[in-house]
């Protein structure tokens, strides 16, 4: 297992922090945080916002040109959950990921048409 700058306990498959090396050199560093909710899974990790970890893109990697993206958001006031889901996409390239959680970030959690409906 590689290893990802500044996150030398992160324990995931070399195709995640390949993803991550990628993801950092086209939003630039400092523009993500790791948030690692899901340490047992290998081929998945988190990223928030740099400033707002409410904002959070949840990534699996099925394969060296193959994501899957859950975008999480802060829940509603009242809401008994830690997040509430604001989109996912599925079979993604590595340029519509980036442009995605690009724009997760710089939007807020808003305006992102999802390939899923939320709460189907």
């Amino acid at each position: 297992m590689a290893e990802f700058a500044g996150h030398p306990r992160l324990q995931k498959h070399d195709a995640v922090f390949e993803m991550l090396t990628k993801l950092e050199r086209r939003l630039g560093r400092g523009k993500f945080q790791i948030v690692d909710h899901w340490e047992s899974d290998l081929d998945a990790v988190g990223v928030a916002h740099p400033s707002n970890r409410a904002l959070l893109a949840y990534i699996a990697v099925y394969g060296p040109e193959e994501f899957y993206i859950e975008l999480e958001v802060a829940p509603p006031a009242g809401s008994e959950l830690p997040y509430s889901v604001a989109g996912d996409f599925r079979s993604l390239t590595f340029d519509e990921l980036a442009q995605i959680v690009a724009q997760h970030f710089s939007s807020g959690g808003l305006d992102i048409q999802s390939q899923t409906p939320v709460g189907a």
